[in-house]
C-alpha cells in the first residue's frame, strides 16, 4: 500500500487519504475496508489480534475481534 499526504495551506489540515485494505485467502478476495489514512497521523500505534471466522462460526466478542465471512 503507498500513501502520499496532501496539505491544504489555507486550512492548515490534511486532506483525505482514502485507501481499500483487501484481504485475500488462497488468491481469492475474502474482505475489504475503506479508510482515511488521514484520521492516523499523529495516532499511536495498537497492536490487535485479529480472528478470520467462518460467518457461521462461535466466538467470544468480548475476548477477539472476529473478521466474518463465508
Amino acid at each position: 500500500m503507498n500513501s502520499a499526504f496532501k496539505y491544504d495551506v489555507s486550512t492548515e489540515t490534511f486532506l483525505p487519504d482514502i485507501s481499500e485494505i483487501s484481504l485475500y485467502c488462497e488468491n481469492r478476495k475474502v474482505g475489504s475496508c475503506v479508510i482515511d489514512l488521514v484520521q492516523y497521523i499523529d495516532a499511536t500505534s495498537k497492536i490487535e489480534k485479529v480472528v478470520i471466522a467462518n460467518k457461521h462460526a462461535t466466538h467470544n466478542a468480548l475476548d477477539h475481534k472476529v473478521l466474518l465471512g463465508d
